[in-house]
């Protein structure tokens, strides 16, 4: 919500949150195993998309001009 106003703290947040947000949630999620259950097929495809959607707020944010 806040971002740094400096440019290269700006870049290091963006790149550590999104490091995270793709290691700790997408990378994750795609290593479960589903083993035809539709409703957990359906759960991660749900953290999937609102990882997708949390990527897409940080591109926004990060590569704004301070």
């Amino acid at each position: 919500m806040n971002p740094p106003s400096d440019p290269k703290t700006r870049n290091l947040e963006y790149a550590k949150l999104s490091e995270s947000v793709l290691a700790q949630i997408v990378l994750k999620a795609d290593n479960i195993e589903m083993e035809g259950d539709t409703d957990a097929r359906a759960a991660r495809k749900q953290l999937v998309n609102e990882a997708s959607d949390v990527l897409k707020r940080l591109d926004v944010v990060g590569k704004r001009e301070a």
